[in-house]
């Protein structure tokens, strides 16, 4: 969708066993965030995890203010460093950076998950 707000997930996407002094956590947008995180797995000696997903109604937008708000922690790239308390913390900055794009999810008959028998 060209020069409109395409609607979609911000993700955190972090390194899961990654020594101490090399937990990052990646910033990026996608519409199927799991998927993304498979496309990174590959080539990576860590494991990665979605974190969190937002759904918000402009992914550009949206990862830019939440890279904005992270850029004191940047290390390259879309990866950044932990901030102090880990990602706690990243998940404070990012939520507060991309309050003004997420989407509230009405929920719908067909989005109710079938009970696991």
């Amino acid at each position: 969708m060209l020069g409109g707000a395409q609607p979609g997930y911000v993700y955190l996407i972090t390194m899961t066993n990654a020594p101490l002094g090399h937990e990052k956590v990646k910033i990026g947008y996608s519409t199927d965030p799991d998927t993304r995180r498979t496309q990174l797995q590959v080539g990576n000696p860590w494991s990665l995890e979605v974190s969190d997903s937002y759904p918000v109604n402009d992914m550009e937008a949206a990862e830019a203010a939440a890279q904005h708000a992270m850029r004191a922690h940047w290390f390259r790239g879309e990866w950044y460093d932990f901030p102090p308390y880990g990602i706690s913390s990243v998940r404070r900055i990012v939520s507060t950076a991309i309050g003004p794009y997420k989407t509230r999810k009405k929920r719908q008959f067909g989005d109710i998950p079938p009970k696991n028998v």
